[in-house]
């Protein structure tokens, strides 16, 4: 008898651990302090003090296992040759010899005979676009952004935000100088004075100004500035520009004395200062190291990172599966559609009473919106066959460095397709020049005419998204991102100092049903718009996704998880979204004494007073 009592229990455990819910709520309830007031600070209450919890700024933790047994299975298969799986595999195994034989990578040498170090004709440019090549968008940045105003991409040319001086301390001492090119110690040492001012020059650009953005030819910025861009994009991009080729400088003053730092010194200060630069570059910014557990994965991140687009449909062909991925297809569209009628009704109220015409065009572009999961679809295999082409130089007797500048080289051009306006276009490639790079993706992108949205799988993984779970756990975080990149796609209006902020303004107080948002920008430009007034376009946007969720007639579930938790579904859609996000501006405030701009479904699901 008392056996058959214990049955009940045991087989109601059993059946526990295979619950979705219940696994993400173990994840999601383990570090909260629930004796914390939610009121007073929710960071703290969601996510704990020290926790180990995973967002998705850290999601290559969730990743990392995945992809090791990815390439590990490789090795035990019959790989075609030249394959992509051979291709992969190859940089993978090269990485483990490297470190089994404890190996020091001269990627100086490696890259040597590619970059323009030679005194005679150096221009910083030049080098600086050699090496920009392999992927490395420190000291300037550059990525393709659609412009309205054209109907195509065009590279935009911003300022780089030289973040510490530990990240641009590219040299030991005179000592490694000397060892490194060869000169004695006198020479060495007028080299060290050169190279710590030209440093010195480039943090001092921090306190510029970074948004003032305008068309500008690069004959303009050659004849008129002094800049000769062409130089760099020429190399960047593999072609001949036209001097009437047009580019988008965010901050022109930026460019002018980014130029004059690096004509400030000597052309082998500045060369031996770039130089120095790539090999951090490529043995610590782009492979950081941020736990011990980091270096199990050396090698897996090393090959995510240099042939992502290659490693990312590998893993949805080998790990995932055409079904799962399908499945990912059906709950991100079902997502979308959602956000999207959220949108459409806010538009067809037009709560500012504007034009007709204006509302329609408004509601042609939301239409016209589209979302895939991982790339644009691509017909008859194209995808694959693309990338076996593009690695098809890979050689056998590569070593490691050569190899890896290959797939680096490589995988900057697919970064680039955009500027080229070509269909291969997958969230994988849209490299901006991130210092440091990303180690997974980590936010959807606009392509095609900037109306079609990819949605990286990396952030479809547990506990960002969940496919089996509540339909909770599926939309704070996605429908937020979703609904970001919809408000981008909305703003057809070059977003240049011309345009003023006014159309920004208007669109956003068309979405803005509980009046969150304030313009605080000096109205300068739309850009300054969405930097001075991220915090109200949030609140914005995360009450469209709590909407959409929430409001009458939503087709999600509604059922309370009574027998796993006490949270309610209000609360664990903020929960949900603070862990994975790291954000709480929808109960913060700029006022500290009277925080009234609380965002009212936040207050009602913890029971907060509207003021604190």
């Amino acid at each position: 008898m008392l056996l058959l009592g214990i049955l009940p229990i045991i087989n109601g455990q059993s059946a526990g651990l295979f619950s979705a819910n219940k696994r993400i709520l173990d994840l999601i309830q383990k570090p909260m302090i629930e004796t914390m007031d939610p009121c007073k600070d929710f960071k703290y209450y969601a996510k704990g003090e020290k926790t180990k919890l995973t967002s998705r700024f850290e999601a290559h933790e969730m990743m990392n296992p995945k992809f090791m047994a990815l390439f590990e299975q490789l090795k035990y298969r019959t790989l075609e040759p030249g394959s992509l799986e051979e291709k992969v595999l190859r940089l993978y195994n090269a990485c483990q010899v490297a470190m089994e034989r404890e190996e020091v990578i001269n990627y100086w040498e490696a890259v040597q005979q590619n970059v323009s170090l030679s005194v005679e004709g150096f221009h910083w440019l030049v080098t600086l676009g050699q090496l920009r090549r392999y992927g490395m968008g420190l000291v300037l940045q550059m990525s393709p952004e659609f412009d309205h105003q054209s109907g195509k991409y065009m590279l935009m040319l911003g300022a780089y935000r030289f973040i510490t001086r530990e990240r641009y301390a590219v040299w030991g001492d005179v000592d490694w100088l000397t060892r490194q090119l060869g000169v004695n110690r006198t020479q060495a040492k007028s080299l060290y004075k050169d190279m710590t001012l030209l440093q010195d020059g480039l943090l001092g650009l921090n306190s510029m100004e970074r948004y003032n953005r305008r068309r500008m030819t690069l004959d303009e910025l050659k004849t008129k500035h002094g800049i000769p861009m062409e130089k760099y994009l020429e190399i960047v991009l593999g072609r001949p520009l036209t001097p009437d080729y047009e580019v988008l400088v965010d901050n022109l003053n930026f460019l002018v004395a980014l130029n004059r730092v690096m004509t400030s010194q000597s052309p082998v200060a500045v060369a031996t200062y770039l130089m120095g630069l790539f090999v951090r570059f490529m043995e610590v910014l782009s492979l950081e190291i941020n736990n011990p557990r980091d270096y199990e994965f050396v090698c897996v991140n090393m090959v995510r990172n240099a042939m992502r687009s290659a490693s990312y449909l590998l893993y949805e062909e080998h790990v995932l599966g055409a079904a799962k991925v399908q499945e990912f297809e059906t709950e991100v569209q079902r997502v979308f559609k959602a956000i999207k009628a959220q949108f459409d009704q806010r538009l067809e109220a037009n709560r500012l009473n504007l034009s007709i015409p204006h509302i329609l065009s408004l509601q042609e572009i939301l239409n016209s919106i589209t979302v895939n999961v991982g790339s644009m679809p691509i017909k008859d295999g194209g995808r694959r066959q693309y990338l076996t082409r593009l690695y098809a130089d890979f050689q056998n007797d590569d070593d490691l460095a050569t190899i890896r500048l290959k797939a680096l080289e490589k995988q900057s051009r697919l970064g680039l397709e955009k500027e080229h306006n070509l269909k291969f276009v997958d969230s994988y490639t849209d490299i901006a020049g991130r210092d440091p790079p990303e180690a997974v993706p980590i936010h959807p992108i606009l392509t095609g005419n900037a109306t079609a949205i990819i949605v990286p799988l990396s952030i479809l993984a547990e506990p960002f998204f969940t496919i089996r779970g509540h339909d909770i756990f599926k939309m704070s975080l996605l429908g937020y991102l979703l609904a970001n990149e919809v408000l981008t796609a909305l703003f057809p209006y070059p977003k240049l100092p011309h345009s003023g902020c006014q159309k920004y303004n208007e669109l956003l107080g068309l979405l803005d049903n509980r009046q969150l948002y304030r313009d605080r920008s000096p109205c300068i430009s739309p850009n300054e718009c969405e930097m001075s007034n991220w915090r109200e376009i949030s609140l914005v946007l995360l009450n469209i996704v709590y909407d959409a969720y929430f409001s009458a007639g939503s087709t999600f579930n509604q059922t309370q998880l009574e027998d796993l938790t006490n949270k309610s579904l209000k609360q664990l859609f903020f929960i949900d979204f603070v862990q994975n996000t790291d954000w709480t501006y929808f109960m913060d405030s700029y006022d500290t004494d009277k925080r009234s701009d609380i965002l009212e479904p936040f207050a009602e699901a913890f029971n907060c007073p509207k003021i604190l």
